[in-house]
């Protein structure tokens, strides 16, 4: 395992931090940015940079989610 995997679990880790200091479910969050990560680095063959990216991608995402949801 290189570098780029470890990379990955430390985004998906970030992002399960805040997904829970934002009351989200932090471990879908987690799922869902390592695999994003995954994915980006295999198909976009970006190297260490899909890792960046696909945290950046998630986390829009969930700022979107938070933007739609119910907040009463």
């Amino acid at each position: 395992m290189g570098y780029g995997f470890y990379l990955m679990i430390a985004a998906a880790i970030v992002m399960y931090k805040i997904a829970e200091a934002d009351h989200r479910r932090g471990w879908l969050w987690f799922g869902i940015t390592l695999c994003a990560t995954m994915v980006l680095s295999k198909a976009a063959k970006l190297g260490i940079f899909a890792v960046f990216i696909g945290f950046i991608i998630v986390f829009l995402g969930m700022y979107i989610a938070n933007l739609f949801s119910n907040s009463d």
